[in-house]
């Protein structure tokens, strides 16, 4: 129990402080712990003040000691309300100490103490939160999630603990509990524009679904794995452009690459890309390099120029991916002349159709007694992505072969062709049905389709609306149309 005089002059020495006095503030808390030389309050003081005289590494060491000396003091405490105080006053003493050492950039030793901190007493959110931001300021995030889960457990609806999480969430690259989290703060404040702008940006930015239909597509898988087996040689070196799951390059890496390259721009991606292939152990023959292909620079991300290309980086048009340039590019900076590409070449195949389905999908002209056709003119250019095996259409005419590219040889990003076929079966041309035929070995022993015939695919097909006006078709008549493409968008009309 201390003396009514030493609490007068830990009062003082505290007044002192609080006015600047650091100097005055530890000459009295000194002369206290000559008296008491483990009286706690004194130990901080001094620790506060060395810190403001410019001492702060001895500073930091006397809050912590400070800290430490309250806790064993606690220990012995058999007044209930006393020994609460006293945790508390500890806890406070432990998160100065960690500042301290934060300020000192000893974030190991910082971290140390805010966790220890969290055993002490009951800790209020504001400790949880003060710990969790320390976890996160060195990157230990797992850490910090686990801090902040424990503290979910006493403050389930604390709007500050659902940002927190939303942020560890976020940071992890585990986008769907960051939007949980986050949606969360949207329910229960519905006016924080700040967690609605983080919902939208994380939605924005979450990684498209396909990529699981695809991974699971046998035809793709068995098509890909046979070209690149039949292709590969002990020392050939492959580079993989917008790798994804990284399941291409594992395929190469068994077939018996050299080296495999990946790249990978989407972050969250290519992070979860890095930890397959070390699941599956060819971490010593695939690097994943976080970024475009484009970006990428010889002798900085790649030492040499590289003897094969594989890619899967079409989407339902073949060319809104930036396939044609993304290859060029490929070839004209970061491969071998003459390097293998698979795939090596693409068939892009059209069929003009009539269905009722299909013309609803992109055009109105009434709805209960109403004119709505002005609202046509809103239509989207770009082609249609759908399943054509789920609607009803007829094809008028046989399947066209509307372009083609040869990767491994010469092609353009912009190009047309007009063609002419005749119509088998009369009816209203509404629109092409389209889709291609990736060529993934220059003798065909290897090809895989999108084509709405091919069982067991993930694939869709495209549609492009006859824009202007559905005309009547009768069979046997030679109609024409044409095929376009410029860099990434493709597009039909008919003539």
């Amino acid at each position: 129990m201390l003396s009514d005089a030493i609490k007068d002059q830990i009062k003082s020495a505290h007044d002192a402080f609080a006015r600047g006095g650091y100097e005055v503030a530890l000459a009295e808390a000194l002369a206290i712990l000559e008296r008491q030389p483990k009286e706690p309050n004194a130990t901080r003081l001094v620790g506060l003040c060395m810190g403001e005289l410019g001492e702060p590494t001895q500073g930091a060491t006397l809050l912590a000691q400070a800290a430490a000396t309250s806790l064993a003091v606690c220990a012995t405490e058999l007044d209930p309300e006393r020994q609460r105080f006293g945790l508390e006053w500890a806890a406070s003493c432990l998160i100065e100490a960690a500042e301290a050492f934060q300020a000192l950039n000893d974030h190991v030793t910082a971290n140390e103490l805010l966790l220890k901190s969290l055993k002490v007493g009951r800790p209020p959110l504001t400790r949880y939160l003060k710990v969790s931001e320390g976890l996160c300021e060195v990157e230990r995030y797992h850490e910090a999630l686990e801090v902040l889960q424990r503290a979910e457990r006493s403050f389930p609806r604390a709007l500050e603990l659902l940002r927190a999480l939303g942020a560890v969430h976020a940071a992890l690259g585990d986008k769907m509990r960051a939007i949980q989290a986050y949606s969360a703060v949207c329910a229960l404040k519905p006016s924080d524009q700040d967690a609605l702008s983080r919902v939208d940006r994380l939605l924005s930015a979450k990684v498209p679904t396909w990529h699981f239909p695809m991974m699971n597509d046998l035809p793709r898988n068995e098509a890909f794995r046979a070209a690149i087996e039949a292709r590969m040689s002990a020392t050939t070196k492959v580079l993989d452009i917008g790798c994804g799951s990284g399941l291409l390059s594992l395929i190469a890496a068994r077939a018996g690459a050299e080296a495999v390259y990946a790249c990978e721009s989407e972050p969250q991606v290519s992070r979860v890309a890095t930890q397959v292939i070390s699941l599956n152990e060819l971490e010593d023959v695939i690097r994943v390099i976080p970024k475009r292909s484009t970006q990428m620079q010889l002798g900085v991300d790649l030492p040499e120029r590289l003897d094969m290309l594989v890619c899967e980086i079409f989407d339902v048009s073949l060319l809104g991916e930036d396939a044609l340039n993304t290859i060029e590019d490929a070839k004209r900076r970061l491969l071998k002349e003459g390097a293998k590409i698979i795939p090596c070449g693409a068939r892009v195949w059209c069929q003009l159709v009539e269905s009722d389905e299909l013309r609803a999908r992109y055009h109105v002209d009434s709805a209960e007694g109403f004119d709505l056709s002005p609202f046509n003119q809103l239509r989207d250019p770009r082609v249609l992505q759908l399943d054509l095996r789920r609607f009803d259409y007829t094809p008028l005419t046989a399947p066209c072969l509307a372009a083609s590219f040869d990767f491994e040889g010469e092609f353009s990003q912009l190009g047309e062709a007009v063609l002419s076929t005749t119509v088998e079966r009369a009816g209203r041309a509404d629109g092409f049905i389209f889709w291609y035929d990736l060529i993934l070995a220059p003798d065909e022993e290897h090809v895989m389709s999108t084509s709405p015939h091919v069982d067991g695919t993930h694939w869709m097909q495209g549609f492009a609306p006859c824009y202007d006006g559905q005309r009547q078709l009768e069979a046997g008549e030679l109609t024409h149309f044409m095929c376009a493409y410029r860099r990434f968008l493709l597009s039909f009309k008919h003539l």
